[in-house]
Parts: C-alpha cells; structure tokens; sequence
C-alpha cells in the first residue's frame, strides 16, 4: 500500500506577501513585511514546544547574524501569550542572536500565511515577493539557503 502524504499549502512562490507589523513580547512593534519594510525576511512559524523548531535554532541565528541586511523573526503561530515567548526567547535565544520572536495574539498573520504545519518558513525579498516557502526542519534549512537570493532580490 502507497501512503501518500500532501503538502502542506503554502502562499505561492512570486506572489505578493501579506503584511507583517506585531509585537515582540516586551511590547515594540516591528513591521516586518509591507508597510514600508525595505528589508528580505526570514520568518519561521513556530511554537514554543516544537523540538524541530528548538533543534534548528542555532542555525537560523547563525543566518540572522550572516545576513545582516535581512529581518529574521520568529513568529508565535499557536496564540502563546507574550510572557510564555518572553520566557523562550530568555531561555533559547542567545542574547547575541539578532532574532526577533514576535507575537501574533489573534493569530491573524499566521491565518494569512496559511500555516498549517510548525515550523513553516517563508523567505520575502525586499519587494515583498514569496521566495520560498517550506516545512519542517528541510523547509528551515532550506530557507536559510534561500536568504542570499532574496536578500538581492
């Protein structure tokens, strides 16, 4: 028997990216993608319980901290309050790593970015243009291959 596993969706590669401005948990807005952002993004959905998303941490700060012209953040995609990302960042990210863990309360960025799966990665050039999107700790890598493209693209 062939069990076939589908891809999660994802928003089309070269199709326009939804905007991004939310709270990191001490409370600062951060506009990520679209209004006004100039800057390729990294962004990886997460949770705090994600072992894959722990896991490959270390690689994305050592991308956040190459690819000093990208906005790499993390975004909460299970509705964590700001004090339980505050606690994982304090506890995860080392203070030295320019990732950004942002808030999504109401979910709503997570809703339209389609994220079904944790993590799920998206790479935005500085058009806000989709240049990749991916899943699971291949996406994250993948994603990070992909940063050098976007970031002149």
């Amino acid at each position: 028997m062939l069990l076939v596993h589908p891809q999660p969706p994802a928003l089309a590669l070269g199709s326009s990216a939804p905007g991004i401005a939310l709270q990191d948990p001490q409370g600062r807005t951060h506009i990520v993608v679209g209004g006004g952002s100039t800057r390729a993004a990294f962004i990886e959905f997460l949770s705090t319980s994600c072992s894959t998303c722990l896991s490959r941490l270390p690689a994305v700060c050592t991308a956040a901290a190459t690819n000093t012209t990208v906005s790499v953040v993390a975004v909460d995609a299970t509705g964590e309050s700001a004090s339980a990302l505050q606690a994982f960042a304090t506890q995860h990210v080392d203070s030295a790593c320019p990732l950004t863990v942002l808030v999504d309360p109401g979910m709503s960025v997570s809703r339209a970015y389609e994220v079904g799966v944790i993590p799920t990665v998206y790479v935005v050039d500085s058009h806000g243009t989709i240049r990749f999107a991916g899943f699971g700790a291949s996406g994250v890598q993948q994603g990070i291959a992909a940063l050098g493209s976007a970031s002149n693209g």
